[in-house]
């Protein structure tokens, strides 16, 4: 496969589970066997309840949505970041959406992108609204919409520019060193499946030792790692669906994106069993899945993920957007 191939099959991976797992998201597993049975969950069976409405089906959320205004910035700041320029590019999308997709204004925000964005600072200086929040909640702002949208930096041919990238666009929204970090080892762990020929395993240990050296914090230090290796996958992807335990949201992503592509990989299942999988858990399906679908797509899209690809009603403005951020940066 090459490497223009692997970017489209991440963003599409990514975008594929978004809009399948918001079938189930804010459900829990109960409701989820109460609403689909034990029948694959397909874009076309996706209940149109109060939540899920917003959207048309077959369509992602502000996760995918939020990955092509990254991709927007890149392309316009020659593969770079730029804060400002990107925070406007957020500030108008939460008012209008995507206008030539139909849409009236940015749907799905969560609490801490919706604060950070209304800030009154967040145009000059968005890192320091982000910082502002942060402190707010007590330094317990440690969501996943940092990591939601960091699959495109992984799609940067250098490595300096994944590492500066991630983590810059990170910070305007969610400042909390949980999301930062995070938000780095999937993007390294992206751009060495695209980049190298390593066995996902030799990609793991090459994101998680670059993410470390980033971070002085022996409690983040000691988190990655228990989170990468130092509890057995089955019993992590298990703590994340209890909801007797504390783990941090963009962990609880974190540990679903890094579940999902060794069990993938290990053929344990399929790219599309996988989403479904992941779905099925409910809570935060869409960007469990959506960050999984990203890391695991650039390998591991199956034929049969492909087959249901056209369901994706706006698939063909993706694909667009894929291929500028190609033409412009590779």
């Amino acid at each position: 496969m090459n490497i223009k191939q692997a970017i489209e099959n991440c963003i599409v991976g990514q975008a594929y589970g978004d809009s399948i797992g918001l079938a189930t998201e804010f459900m829990t597993s109960e409701q989820v066997d109460q609403k689909y049975g034990s029948e694959k969950i397909t874009h076309d069976r996706i209940v149109q309840d109060f939540h899920r409405s917003a959207w048309e089906k077959g369509d992602w959320t502000d996760d995918t949505d939020m990955t092509i205004l990254c991709m927007r910035d890149l392309v316009e700041n020659n593969g770079k970041v730029c804060d400002r320029t990107l925070a406007a590019k957020m500030r108008n999308w939460y008012v209008k959406g995507f206008p030539e997709l139909g849409d009236k204004a940015g749907s799905g925000v969560g609490k801490v992108c919706r604060n950070v964005i209304n800030d009154k600072y967040f145009l000059m200086n968005p890192v320091k609204s982000a910082k502002i929040w942060w402190k707010l909640s007590h330094k317990n702002g440690q969501a996943n919409g940092g990591l939601m949208r960091t699959s495109i930096f992984g799609c940067l041919p250098n490595v300096d520019d994944v590492i500066t990238s991630s983590m810059k666009a990170c910070k305007i929204t969610h400042y909390s060193p949980e999301s930062r970090v995070t938000a780095l080892m999937i993007s390294l762990l992206i751009h060495f499946l695209i980049y190298t020929d390593s066995d996902v395993e030799t990609c793991i240990r090459q994101s998680y030792v670059i993410s470390i050296q980033h971070f002085d914090s022996k409690y983040i230090k000691k988190r990655l790692y228990r989170y990468v290796y130092g509890t057995p996958m089955d019993k992590l992807i298990k703590d994340v669906y209890d909801y007797n335990r504390k783990i941090y949201s963009t962990y609880k992503t974190f540990i679903c994106a890094i579940w999902a592509v060794r069990q993938v990989s290990e053929k344990k299942m399929t790219f599309n069993e996988m989403i479904q999988q992941l779905t099925r858990f409910g809570h935060d399906a869409d960007t469990n899945a959506c960050v999984a679908g990203a890391v695991c797509g650039t390998r591991f899209l199956d034929d049969d993920t492909r087959k249901e690809l056209p369901n994706m009603v706006h698939l063909p403005f993706l694909k667009g957007e894929v291929e500028l951020f190609v033409n412009k940066i590779l």
